[in-house]
């Protein structure tokens, strides 16, 4: 009897019987976004090397630039309308694959090496387009699906969209037309978001939709006039063609800035994954949310490495902590938060400042955070992978 319980335990060992495979969360990752980092792809080439280096980071945005059939270059950031300061007139333009050529060569000749998460980043400013005319929508989603065709190509994982409303630029997201009721306009916003979606989905199925205001502008806005809502009624056109293959990314852009105490991180979560967020979707596309969404809490690099910020109110937030703890201190303590809320990404905005010592594309972008802040990106590096970091410090003999 004895023989034969011992040989059957040695037969369900030898057949890993006994092997349990735990489920693990994806790697966390950052990805660094701002006015130097969000660079073209003839730049971002030629100085890969240098960037990778000194960027504590695993993926970058990038600004994608075409070239029109009359030879004039343009970016894919003002996909809304024409750059205002280009003098292309006012009218969306219709974008064709071979305008992107140049840029396609350069991102495939890039010797991608640490960066492995990258996105476009697009935005809505100077949004020349009327809900309700099919023509220029029909452009526009048309647009972004050759985008998205060309981040397929080039082994981006998908696009960063900004809805935000600038004050010098045409608010698309906060127009009511004249004439139109709100509950008219939000009808054809959230038909406006199916287009959109279908156009981007139909050409990269697999690709990340990374949102920096989702439905979370609803929520950081609360007390905006009604209107407001009309990205909501959008993004709720996204979900009804949500292919099973893609993903929407919350950026929950002002709340993940202000986030301080240990106790609001939490709340970014339970606003994307709790009921807050839910409120705003649709019944039948709660089900895709839950299972499609993902939390990619936001942190203003700025407020703790750049040293001159203004009147910032989330400077303003912070500042009683920072007159009793070092900064860094800080943004390493909410880094770890924000990467343990976070389901894959934190996306970091930084505009005063670059990481790279490289003379920057962007004026604003003046400072070298390490330069200002010695061991900034080590900080960084040692919140995403401690023990790494630890043994990485152990074998240089620090």
């Amino acid at each position: 009897m004895k023989k034969t319980f011992l040989a059957a335990l040695v037969c369900l060992l030898g057949a890993g019987a006994f092997a349990i495979e735990y489920w693990a969360p994806p790697k966390k990752k950052i990805i660094e976004c701002g006015w130097a980092q969000s660079m073209g792809c003839e730049r971002l080439r030629d100085g890969i090397e240098i960037y990778e280096k000194y960027t504590p980071a695993d993926g970058v945005s990038i600004r994608l630039r075409g070239r029109d059939k009359n030879g004039k270059k343009f970016s894919t950031h003002y996909s809304f309308s024409p750059e205002p300061s280009a003098g292309r007139g006012i009218e969306v333009e219709r974008w064709e694959y071979e305008y992107f050529k140049e840029d396609i060569a350069y991102l495939k000749e890039t010797k991608f090496k640490k960066f492995t998460d990258n996105f476009f980043w697009m935005a809505s400013r100077d949004g020349n387009v009327d809900w309700f005319n099919d023509e220029q929508w029909a452009t526009v989603c048309h647009n972004f699906g050759v985008v998205a065709k060309v981040a397929k190509e080039t082994g981006m994982k998908g696009i960063f969209f900004d809805a935000e409303w600038y004050h010098n630029s045409k608010p698309v997201f906060e127009t009511l037309p004249p004439g139109k009721t709100f509950r008219e306009t939000a009808e054809k916003a959230r038909q406006r978001g199916r287009e959109w979606a279908t156009a981007m989905f139909k050409e990269y199925p697999e690709m990340k939709l990374f949102l920096i205001f989702g439905f979370a502008w609803e929520e950081s806005y609360r007390n905006t006039p009604e209107f407001a809502t009309l990205k909501v009624a959008f993004f709720n056109g996204v979900y009804d063609v949500l292919p099973p293959t893609a993903t929407v990314v919350e950026g929950h852009e002002h709340h993940g800035y202000g986030a301080i105490h240990e106790a609001d991180f939490p709340f970014l979560r339970t606003d994307v994954h709790g009921e807050v967020f839910q409120k705003m979707v649709a019944p039948e596309n709660i089900a895709k949310y839950r299972a499609q969404t993902q939390l990619a809490p936001a942190i203003w690099t700025d407020l703790y490495l750049s040293p001159e910020l203004g009147d910032s109110s989330f400077l303003r937030r912070m500042q009683p902590f920072f007159d009793k703890t070092p900064k860094m201190t800080i943004m390493r303590r909410n880094f770890v938060r924000s990467l343990a809320m976070a389901d894959e990404y934190v996306w970091c905005w930084s505009q005063y400042g670059r990481w790279f010592p490289h003379k920057s594309v962007h004026p604003g972008a003046k400072f070298v955070y390490g330069k200002e802040n010695p061991g900034a990106a080590d900080t960084i590096r040692s919140a995403v992978d401690p023990l790494g970091y630890a043994k990485d410090r152990l074998a240089r003999g620090k």
